[in-house]
C-alpha cells in the first residue's frame, strides 16, 4: 500500500507540473498540459483505481498550494477527476462463463465517455440562460474576449473566422477534452502493457460494436440542429460533434483495414492517424481537418449498419 501511495504521489506531482506549465507558456504549456492525465492514468491502469484517485487528489492539492483554489478546481474537474473516473470504468469486470473474466468493453467505454462529455457540455451551456444575449451570446463574449487577449500578443484573427468559431466552439472544446482523455488512456495502457504491469488486457477495435442507440441519438441531434431553434438548436449542433467522436474512431479503424489490404501498404494502419492531421495542417487546418473528420465519422457510421470491416479485414489465409 505504501508503495502505491508513493507512485500515486509522484504521478500527481507530475500531472500538476504539466498543468502549471500553462501559466508559464500559454502556447507550449498548453500542449504539454494535454498530457497531464497521462501520469494519473498510467498509475491507475497498473495499480488500481484507488491509486488513480490518490494521484488526482495530490495533483489538485499541489496546484492549490501554488495557484489558489480557482485554477486548481478547474484542473481537478477537467483533468484529474475524469482521469480517475476513466480508470475506474476501464477496470470494471465481472465473472463470465467458464471462470473467465469479462472486462468493461471498448464500445461501452466510448459510449459512456461520450455521453458524460455531452452532460458536461449541457451543464456548461446552461450557464448562458442567465446571460442577456442567451447561450450563444455567452459563448460569443468568451471567444471574442480570448481573441482580444491573443491580438494584444500579436496574433491576427479575422472577425469572420471568430464568428464562424462561435457556432461550434463548445462542441469543438468538448471534443478536444474527450479526445485528450481517450488518447492519454490509450497511451497509458500501451505503457503499462509494455512494462508488463497492465491490470486488464488492451481492448481491440475489431471487437468494438457501437450500440445503435448512439446512432439514433446522433441522428436526433442532427435533426434538432437543423430544425429546432434557439438554445436547443445551438446545443444540438454542438452535441453532434461530441457524438460523432466514437464513429470517427471506428472510421479510422475501418480505413486502416482497407488501406492495409493494398500491396506494400501494410504500415498504413499504424500511421493513418498521423497522416490525417499532417494533411490537415498542410492544406489548411480548419476546414480541411473538419471535413476529413466528417468523412471518417460517416465511414464509422456506415460500418455500424453494414459491417464493412468484415469485408475489409484480411482473412487468415492472407
Amino acid at each position: 500500500m505504501g508503495r502505491s501511495v508513493l507512485w500515486a504521489s509522484a504521478a500527481g506531482l507530475t500531472a500538476a507540473i504539466l498543468q502549471l506549465l500553462v501559466l508559464v507558456s500559454p502556447t507550449g504549456g498548453l500542449l504539454l498540459a494535454y498530457f497531464s492525465p497521462l501520469p494519473i492514468l498510467t498509475v491507475g491502469l497498473s495499480l488500481g483505481s484507488v491509486t488513480a484517485l490518490v494521484a488526482a487528489l495530490v495533483a489538485a492539492a499541489a496546484t492549490t498550494l501554488l495557484t489558489g483554489t480557482g485554477f486548481s478546481a478547474f484542473m481537478a474537474l477537467g483533468f484529474g477527476v475524469p482521469a480517475a473516473g476513466l480508470v475506474a470504468l476501464s477496470l470494471r469486470r465481472r465473472a463470465a462463463s467458464g471462470g473467465a473474466v469479462s472486462w468493461f468493453p471498448a464500445d461501452r467505454l466510448l459510449m459512456v465517455t461520450s455521453l458524460a462529455t455531452l452532460i458536461v457540455l449541457a451543464l456548461a451551456l446552461a450557464q448562458g440562460f442567465g446571460h442577456s444575449a442567451g447561450v450563444r451570446g455567452m459563448v460569443s463574449d468568451f471567444v471574442f474576449s480570448v481573441a482580444s487577449q491573443l491580438e494584444a500578443r500579436g496574433t491576427d484573427l479575422q472577425a469572420n473566422t471568430l464568428t464562424r468559431l462561435v457556432a461550434l466552439f463548445p462542441g469543438l472544446a468538448a471534443v478536444f477534452w474527450l479526445a485528450m482523455h481517450l488518447i492519454n488512456a490509450a497511451l497509458a495502457q500501451g505503457i503499462v502493457k509494455r512494462l508488463g504491469r497492465n491490470l486488464r488486457p488492451s481492448p481491440t477495435l475489431s471487437d468494438t460494436r457501437l450500440p445503435r442507440a448512439l446512432a439514433l441519438l446522433l441522428g436526433a441531434s442532427a435533426v434538432a440542429g437543423l430544425l429546432a431553434g434557439g438554445a436547443l438548436q445551438y446545443f444540438a449542433q454542438n452535441a453532434v460533434l461530441v457524438l460523432a467522436v466514437p464513429y470517427f474512431i471506428m472510421g479510422l479503424y475501418v480505413a486502416s483495414l482497407g488501406l492495409g489490404r493494398l500491396p506494400r501498404l501494410a504500415l498504413i494502419p499504424a500511421i493513418v492517424v498521423a497522416a490525417v492531421f499532417m494533411l490537415a495542417i498542410e492544406y489548411g487546418f480548419g476546414q480541411t481537418l473538419f471535413w476529413i473528420c466528417v468523412v471518417f465519422a460517416l465511414l464509422g457510421l456506415v460500418d455500424q449498419w453494414t459491417r464493412l470491416r468484415d469485408w475489409l479485414a484480411p482473412s487468415a489465409s492472407e
